[in-house]
């Protein structure tokens, strides 16, 4: 039986990722886990986490076992939200061309969305941008997966 993931769980860990929490696909079992970015440079020998408590000794554990078993875990991408703000932009004509210049502001960006009536639009294009986004990243590995 082949395992199935999650597209939420996907999804989910593309809107999480940040640079000191890495968000990983189990192959083997698709689960979604998360590790630290410290953790994961101790496990491949270029940093030392010093002395743990148990609680980070099972989180080391699981760094040591994503960089140990490259063929069993997958990083998930960051979703390209940058990218996909401008999109929408650029759909929404000329009042979108104004928004352009917050892009890169989140609040900024948010409230302007939300003063202009498009909070609610530009949520339903960017969950429909990651669904597709995690589709695509299903398929490239050859991965069953289960809709939102």
């Amino acid at each position: 039986m082949d395992t199935v993931v999650k597209l939420a769980d996907i999804v989910k860990g593309m809107k999480l990722h940040a640079e000191k929490s890495l968000p990983f696909l189990n192959k083997n079992t698709g689960a979604v886990v998360y590790s630290s970015s410290a953790f994961l440079l101790d496990a491949k020998g270029e940093d030392s986490a010093g002395e743990l408590f148990d609680w980070q000794l099972r989180e080391m554990e699981l760094a040591y076992d994503i960089v140990e078993r490259p063929d069993k875990y997958v990083e998930i991408p960051p979703l390209p939200e940058q990218e996909w703000k401008k999109e929408f932009c650029l759909m929404q004509g000329a009042t979108g061309e104004k928004l352009l210049p917050l892009v890169a502001d989140k609040k900024a960006f948010d409230d302007a969305l939300e003063a202009k009536g498009l909070a609610e639009s530009w949520h339903d294009f960017l969950n429909e941008k990651a669904e597709e986004a995690a589709i695509a990243f299903c398929q490239k590995l050859g991965l069953e997966y289960e809709k939102i």
